[in-house]
């Protein structure tokens, strides 16, 4: 589990090149590994900055952090598959 290299506090966030090199495993499949532990309901935060990481919730802040920055992301993808929808709406017109 990956959660187990994983220290509380934002403070603490570990690198997704840090996380490979510790576990021996490939950026990728820690990527994949952390979407699993998510969509099984652990709560792995990860910060916005481009160096930062993922890390352990320690606070309620940290989490409404990550709430918030998700549902920018999440609007912002929605809104770039609308338009594209819409295009394909149109491209055999």
């Amino acid at each position: 589990m990956i959660s187990e290299y994983l220290c509380k506090g934002q403070e603490n966030a570990i690198t997704l090149a840090n996380l490979a090199r510790i576990t021996g495993l490939s950026e990728r499949e820690i990527r994949k590994r952390i979407s699993d532990a998510r969509a099984n309901g652990e709560v792995i935060l990860s910060t916005t900055e481009i160096t930062g990481g993922y890390y352990l919730p320690s606070t309620k802040e940290e989490v409404q952090r990550f709430v918030n920055a998700m549902t920018k992301r999440g609007r912002s993808a929605f809104r770039a598959r609308k338009s594209a929808a819409e295009l394909l709406k149109g491209w055999d017109a």
